[in-house]
C-alpha cells in the first residue's frame, strides 16, 4: 500500500509539471532504486521536483563537457538548503554496445538490454534499468545509491542522436 500511494503521489506531483512527460521513466527508477535500498536494510529515497532544475542543467552540461565538472560549482546557484549531496552520471552509446565486463553479476541482464539496443527495440525503461545496474555494480557509484545520508533525488537525462547522458543527484536536508 506504501509504494501505490509513493507511486499516486509522485505520478501527481511531477507527471503535469514535466513537458518531457519523463515522470514515468524517473518513478521507474525509484522503484528499482528503492527495491535495492530495501534490500540493504536502508530507508527509500523519494523523488525530489525542487532538484529538477539543477540536474537538467547537469544532464545537458555532460553533452559537452562528460565529467563532474560543474557539480560542486554550480549546485549552490540552484539548491541552497542542502547539507550533504552527490552525484552519479553515466554516458549510454547507442545503439552499439559500450563493452562490459564478467564482473557484474547481473551480466545476463545487462546483456538483454544492450542486445535490445543494438536492435533499436529497447524503451527508455530498459535504458533506466542498465543506468541503474551499470552504477550498482561501480563500488563508487553504488556508494551514492546506498548512501544513508541521502533521502531525496532527481534523475535527469539528455538524449542524442548517438548517446544518452544520465545525472542522478543525491542530496539530504536540514
Amino acid at each position: 500500500m506504501k509504494k501505490i500511494v509513493i507511486l499516486l503521489f509522485s505520478v501527481l506531483l511531477f507527471g503535469f509539471k514535466n513537458p518531457n512527460n519523463d515522470a514515468p521513466i524517473i518513478i521507474h527508477f525509484e522503484q528499482i532504486l528503492n527495491e535495492y535500498r530495501h534490500s540493504n536494510g536502508l530507508n527509500p529515497i523519494v523523488i525530489d521536483g525542487s532538484i529538477k532544475k539543477f540536474a537538467d542543467h547537469r544532464s545537458k552540461s555532460l553533452v559537452t563537457d562528460y565529467s563532474h565538472n560543474g557539480f560542486n560549482e554550480n549546485i549552490h546557484s540552484y539548491i541552497s538548503d542542502f547539507t550533504y549531496g552527490g552525484e552519479n552520471i553515466i554516458k549510454i552509446n547507442i545503439p552499439k554496445k559500450d563493452g562490459i565486463g564478467n564482473w557484474f553479476s547481473d551480466v545476463k541482464e545487462i546483456e538483454e538490454i544492450l542486445n535490445k539496443m543494438s536492435m533499436e527495440t529497447s524503451t527508455e525503461y530498459d535504458i533506466v534499468k542498465y543506468c541503474f545496474l551499470k552504477w550498482k555494480h561501480s563500488e563508487s557509484h553504488n556508494e551514492l545509491l546506498l548512501d544513508e545520508k541521502t533521502k531525496r533525488f532527481y534523475l535527469s537525462y539528455q538524449k542524442t542522436e548517438s548517446h544518452y547522458y544520465f545525472s542522478f543527484i543525491a542530496l539530504d536536508y536540514d
